[in-house]
């Protein structure tokens, strides 16, 4: 697979999502406009290539696929590099001239700098990528009450006899899709209590609900009337029910994504 066939596969699973660059932009804190290299296979419009596997890698995760199998993927469709043929003898070269011994000592400190400079940037990227999925402080937890929900004390709602079938689980794209039977108004109606710290996105026909983070404890419900897509940044954080049936969700520290569809 080569960067053109990636970036579809990134195009094509932003666009299933409902998501625009601009939210990957601000979820992901990726540029715009690395993230659009990304989309059309333009690697070599990122800075550097190790800041390019970095983002193909984030990017990837963040839609529920696997950035590991992507770049390995990439490395397997490119080109191995074209060995030169052996050059005659008499065209072979002169021996470089020497050089003063303080050149030679100035170019070691030189590669010996730009060594120091590369690992530190690789350490900034490392903590800054593990800060984003650090839990908040005590303090955080504390500031706000989890029995709110967006501004509104949380009730469950009251539903008729309801039937909440699984239609398809995919563990490569960390999803699931289910079908919900019910009489009631909005006929998709979740409840979600989080047991940790995450982010979570919700989209009800179409229309962005929320998007953020929530709280150990805190509770939130969603509905809507034809389909009910809701994504969560690490899988086994929250407890969920639809229309006042349990859901099961998977055991996993990635993100995954449920989508509920009226039937």
């Amino acid at each position: 697979m080569n960067a053109d066939e990636i970036g579809r596969t990134l195009r094509s699973r932003r666009e299933e999502l409902h998501l625009s660059v601009d939210q990957v932009q601000e979820e992901t804190k990726i540029r715009r406009r690395y993230l659009v290299a990304l989309e059309q296979g333009r690697l070599e419009d990122l800075p550097a290539p190790v800041y390019a596997r970095g983002f193909l890698r984030s990017y990837a995760s963040f839609l529920g696929l696997d950035g590991t199998a992507l770049l390995r993927e990439l490395d397997q469709g490119r080109e191995p590099p074209k060995e030169e043929p052996d050059r005659p003898a008499e065209a072979a070269a002169p021996p470089p001239r020497a050089m003063p011994g303080w050149r030679l000592a100035r170019r070691d400190v030189d590669r010996r700098s730009l060594g120091w400079i590369i690992g530190v940037l690789l350490l900034l990227l490392a903590i800054y990528f593990l800060s984003r999925g650090a839990a908040p402080s005590k303090g955080e937890h504390q500031s706000r009450p989890p029995t709110k929900v967006s501004g509104k004390v949380y009730r469950p709602p009251t539903v008729g006899a309801a039937k909440v079938q699984l239609v398809s689980t995919s563990a490569s794209r960390a999803e699931t899709v289910y079908t919900v039977v019910s009489t009631a108004k909005p006929a998709i109606q979740s409840n979600l209590r989080f047991r940790k710290y995450c982010w979570v996105m919700a989209v009800g026909d179409g229309r962005t609900l929320f998007q953020g983070f929530k709280t150990a404890g805190e509770q939130a419900a969603w509905s809507a009337d034809r389909q009910l897509y809701l994504r969560v940044g690490v899988g086994d954080s929250v407890s969920l029910a639809v229309d006042g049936v349990t859901v099961p969700t998977p055991s996993t520290v990635g993100a995954w994504t449920f989508i509920f569809r009226a039937g």
